[in-house]
């Protein structure tokens, strides 16, 4: 049987660097895009060819069977990188069976994110970004005029919100809302901005309740 506290240990101890995995996973399948499309030309050039009775280059054969490799690579890089949330997603589940820390004030310099819970529906999450953006996301869904309110809410430099993706510094488009917003927040900036959206739409502090572990 396996050894759940154990496993926990572990868990806490290589948490960042299972997500410093994750990172690097994701930024080599960004690069997943340009295979498909140089393999997608390829093969036209090849039935191209075919179809006009010329024979097809060894080097375009190889370069083709290379690309499809690549492709089937990418394909073992996207299950690898469900498998650790799920291995993540699974022990966060123990730990938080086991302890909770939920407050909404909180030292978040030296906590590490692992879900959420506002007005009583918990949502997982593995990062502090991706609390920000599916909290927008709830938001975005429940108001109608999210996008019409949030536009307003700026930094000091830049806005947190807006249809211009260059005036930010690490923009992520969100459809809920039809907007771009700002990621490049510490942990506690994206504190700051949820709990200036929990203002602006009327929400108080203790709706929301966040659930971090300590580093």
């Amino acid at each position: 049987m396996i050894n759940l506290e154990e496993l926990q240990l572990k868990f806490k101890n290589n948490l960042l660097e299972l997500k410093n995995i994750i990172s690097r996973i994701d930024e080599e399948l960004n690069s997943q895009k340009n295979y498909f499309l140089q393999a997608k030309e390829i093969e036209k050039t090849i039935q191209k060819l075919e179809k006009s009775g010329v024979s097809v280059p060894d080097e375009l054969i190889k370069l083709k069977t290379d690309l499809v490799s690549k492709n089937a690579y990418f394909e073992e890089l996207k299950n690898f990188k469900t498998e650790i949330q799920n291995k993540i997603l699974e022990i966060v589940s123990f730990e938080n069976m086991q302890r909770k820390n939920r407050t909404t004030n909180i030292n978040s310099k030296r906590n590490l994110i692992y879900s959420f819970t506002f007005l009583g529906e918990n949502y997982p999450v593995l990062s502090w970004k991706e609390f920000l953006i599916k909290f927008i996301k709830i938001l975005g869904t429940m108001h109608p005029d999210f996008a019409e309110k949030a536009i307003k809410i700026k930094g000091k430099k830049r806005p947190y919100f807006t249809k211009d993706k260059n005036l930010l510094r690490a923009p992520v488009y969100i459809d809920e809302i039809s907007l771009y917003i700002e990621t490049h927040f510490s942990s506690e900036g994206i504190l700051k901005v949820v709990y200036n959206l929990l203002d602006t739409f009327g929400y108080e502090k203790q709706n929301l309740e966040v659930e971090t572990n300590d580093i």
